[in-house]
């Protein structure tokens, strides 16, 4: 059946059917692409996890989670910050199905840290095209 935005929507009788008629990308004269109806990508990034598809996480997520740590990362690479740091609580928090838990990250790795964070970017998909682009100068006017 047609859609509203003129998409024709296919139904599979199992996920793995679906993933790989979309790997299989477009049918040349039928369709320009392929996809699921959901964005089945993960938040940060998976690997190895049983029938999912391994990814590098979504574009914005991905800077949400760097920018989050920037600060302690960088207070951290100072010594008498971070004996100050470590009596206060967690700063960045994980919220799942199996509660809160305190987000464990590297710390004290300036060297190469604006790069490393670009490259998870620049690795990361994202839905808007402009915004792949966009995304690592807006993470590197703030780091």
């Amino acid at each position: 059946p047609l859609r509203d935005h003129g998409a024709i929507v296919v139904r599979f009788t199992t996920h793995e059917a679906a993933l790989a008629a979309r790997s299989g990308g477009s049918i040349n004269g039928v369709c320009t692409g392929v996809d699921t109806l959901y964005n089945e990508r993960s938040y940060d990034g998976r690997r190895g996890e049983g029938e999912r598809l391994d990814d590098d996480g979504r574009g914005w997520c991905t800077f949400e989670s760097e920018v989050s740590k920037e600060l302690i990362i960088r207070l951290d690479a100072m010594p008498k910050m971070r004996g100050a740091m470590s009596s206060l609580p967690p700063k960045v928090l994980a919220l799942s199905e199996m509660g809160v838990e305190p987000v464990q990250f590297e710390t004290g790795q300036l060297d190469g840290r604006v790069d490393r964070v670009i490259g998870l970017i620049e690795r990361a998909k994202f839905t808007g095209g402009a915004d792949k682009e966009m995304v690592p100068q807006i993470y590197k006017n703030y780091a």
